[in-house]
């Protein structure tokens, strides 16, 4: 019986004739466009749809294996010069960049990697995936990275390598970091997945050592898909990462990498090339979203997110902070405001690496923010009426 029900639930779902079913769509459709998103992926690709398809139409014109090869060169030369390294290597997603990245410092099996909790998985996953033991470090209460006052303690004779990770946009403290790192003779491996075209101390991110980006759909530079990067001034990184990266490497070294292939591909790339001249106008207009909203939330119970002096914010994500986090987040959405809480679980809490022992209260900071961040809607292509709305809506919330 309900099979039968089942499948008559299917057929009337698929009949094109069901005038119900016909006026749900419409409604549907019609809140979905009226709703505020987080990514504005149809108005980024209608600006640059003209430029795009010349670029795709390039790619489809290749008539050799060399042609993709050169056009992936020209593209990390690119992207390398974008941010002021030697070498970049285009990987298939920034986890990999990571991964490749520690197996070029020699980092593996035994060997202990600094870290942060609040940070996407795949910074962890990077340093367990080569055989090494994520050790996660509290976090500053104000820009949610890395707490630099709180690393040296956790340094043993096993550790090899800091990875910071400049979450939401905001570089992490690194003339600090870097000042360690170089004390205890650690390697330094830069999270860069939300830092494009991020600045700390006036330069390009990275700042040093090696630098990882992601190019995922939602990344202020993305492609269509998956991808990611690795930029160093490193001749032997970058040599060690174009050897594990490829399928067909006749050495023993791509049994390291365990992601192998791991190429980025043309049609990623594509994207890339035609977006990149792009980045620092869309960083910019980020960037004014963000004062916008801390001009007119000024004065309400919301913490709006800080930079500092020394640092350029790209806001890939504009984190506030609420006490009400969840019940503001329901609000927004039956306002038809999309909102994100980037990490809901952070890593030490995950069942993942619940083998590493740690426990709830290990990192007070990092879970006392946990409960109250929520990121707002900061894309580049979002409208004037369109951030208003938002901050009315949270201040209609405010204020009951």
């Amino acid at each position: 019986m309900n099979k039968t029900l089942t499948s008559y639930g299917k057929e009337l779902y698929n009949r094109n004739d069901n005038p119900v079913l016909t006026m749900m769509k419409k409604i549907y459709l019609h809140r979905i466009s009226k709703r505020i998103k987080l990514s504005c992926y149809d108005r980024q690709c209608k600006m640059i749809y003209e430029d795009l398809h010349k670029e795709l139409d390039k790619v489809l014109r290749f008539s050799s294996d060399d042609e993709f090869w050169f056009y992936e060169k020209d593209f990390e030369k690119r992207f390398a010069r974008f941010c002021g390294k030697r070498f970049a290597v285009g990987v298939s997603s920034g986890t990999a960049a990571l991964q490749i990245s520690l197996l070029s410092l020699g980092v593996g099996e035994g060997d202990e990697v600094i870290t942060t909790p609040n940070t996407y998985i795949a910074t962890a996953l990077a340093i367990s995936n080569v055989g090494a033991k994520p050790v996660f470090v509290d976090i500053e209460p104000e820009t949610y990275n890395m707490d630099p006052e709180k690393i040296e303690q956790k340094i043993t004779e096993k550790t090899k390598a800091i990875i910071p990770v400049h979450l939401y946009g905001h570089p992490c403290e690194m003339k600090q970091i870097t000042r360690i790192a170089k004390k205890h003779k650690l390697n330094l491996v830069e999270d860069c997945a939300h830092a494009h075209g991020a600045r700390y101390n006036g330069s390009l991110m990275p700042s040093g050592g090696v630098g990882c980006f992601s190019f995922y759909m939602n990344k202020v530079l993305s492609g269509i898909g998956d991808g990611g990067i690795i930029v160093t001034d490193s001749k032997r990184v970058k040599l060690f990462s174009d050897t594990v990266k490829s399928p067909d490497t006749d050495t023993p070294l791509i049994r390291l990498s365990k992601r192998t292939p791991c190429t980025l591909n043309s049609i990623q790339i594509a994207f890339l090339i035609t977006k990149l001249p792009h980045l620092q106008r869309w960083v910019q207009l980020r960037r004014e979203n963000a004062r916008v909203y801390n001009e007119l939330l000024s004065g309400t119970k919301i913490e709006t997110p800080i930079e500092k002096k020394n640092v350029r914010h790209i806001y890939f994500s504009y984190t506030i902070k609420s006490d009400k986090r969840d019940t503001l987040k329901k609000f927004l959405s039956s306002k038809g405001i999309d909102t994100k809480i980037m990490y809901e679980k952070l890593l030490h809490l995950t069942k993942v690496y619940e083998y590493l022992g740690y426990k709830k209260g290990d990192f007070p900071v990092a879970e006392g923010c946990n409960k109250k961040v929520l990121s707002l809607p900061v894309s580049q292509f979002l409208k004037d009426e369109e951030i208003r709305r938002v901050v009315n809506s949270v201040k209609m919330f405010d204020t009951n």
